[in-house]
């Protein structure tokens, strides 16, 4: 699973955008979805409201994300596949033993299953119940500091397994 790139995705933009892209992308798409749009159908309204919450939430995040420095933009994909390789045996020598919490079986599940759109959801859904955020569908910067790491180091290594190293929390902070 890639966090990031799902924030990405929502505004519509490549992986490593600039600040100003992610603004120009987060402008376009509040002025598409805005619900006054659709004053006269309630049901594209709630739609409309749904999906701008979805895209406050990305843009919430991707704007607080620190920018990358110059020089990793012109790293060559065969310079960034090395370096993947390198932390991946780094990774592993290093890794801690993690237990896995009850709460998390149905995502070890899915995932060993290799049903990892259900995963993905399932991850959704472990976070917001772990920010207390469930009712609102998607949280903010702040609620996501207040996830223990131990929840978080368990959902990332249950990603980080399942995908051979191309998917998780620890995999998407290096990205």
């Amino acid at each position: 699973m890639n966090l990031g790139a799902v924030h990405y995705q929502t505004l519509g933009i490549e992986p490593g955008a600039s600040q100003a892209e992610i603004k120009q992308a987060y402008r376009d798409l509040a002025v598409v979805w805005h619900p006054d749009r659709f004053t006269d159908n309630p049901r594209l309204r709630e739609k409309a409201e749904e999906k701008l919450k979805q895209i406050n939430a990305a843009y919430e995040i991707l704007k607080s994300a620190p920018p990358q420095a110059s020089q990793e933009k012109v790293q060559t994909k065969a310079e960034q596949k090395v370096k993947v390789k390198q932390e991946k045996k780094a990774e592993v020598k290093q890794e801690p033993s993690i237990e896995i919490p009850q709460s998390c079986k149905k995502l070890q599940e899915f995932l060993q299953a290799r049903k990892l759109k259900e995963a993905d959801l399932e991850t959704k859904r472990l976070l917001l119940e772990l920010t207390g955020r469930t009712k609102e569908g998607w949280m903010r910067p702040e609620d996501i500091r207040g996830i223990s790491g131990q929840s978080l180091a368990a959902i990332d290594k249950l990603w980080a397994q399942a995908s051979n190293g191309r998917f998780g929390l620890s995999i998407q902070s290096r990205v």
